[in-house]
């Protein structure tokens, strides 16, 4: 293929919206056990958060998904002070839910914090 006609492809696939990660990735929902492929970057993570549990020492709110800690394929994090953006997370546990942030691994797992409620939400 010429060049002109590739630089023309990606020129599309640019208008059509593909290259803005962010965006595409909302569209687009990753299962929990693939988080890992999305690492450094924002995406969207289904899965079935399988335990929600609160850190007695600092009351960060870890939603596990797939199997409890520490067994868990993927972790969204609730920090303290984001805490009242999300009023009743054991409302999750045992449900398919969305989540869309930045993927980063943490301990050989991968995970994400959350920070809005906007970023969490029951899967379709």
């Amino acid at each position: 293929m010429p060049v002109h006609r590739k630089l023309g492809a990606v020129a599309l696939l640019l208008a059509l919206g593909f290259g803005r990660r962010s965006a595409f990735a909302q569209q687009l929902a990753l299962p929990d056990s693939a988080a890992t492929r999305c690492a450094g970057g924002v995406c969207t993570i289904e899965g079935t958060v399988a335990q929600v549990s609160v850190s007695h020492k600092l009351g960060t709110t870890f939603l596990n998904f797939g199997a409890a800690y520490p067994h868990q394929t993927f972790t969204a994090v609730i920090f303290h002070g984001a805490k009242d953006h999300f009023p009743d997370p054991k409302q999750w546990e045992g449900r398919p839910v969305r989540v869309t942030g930045k993927v980063q691994v943490y301990r050989g797992k991968p995970e994400m914090i959350l920070v809005a409620a906007s970023q969490l939400r029951a899967a379709p």
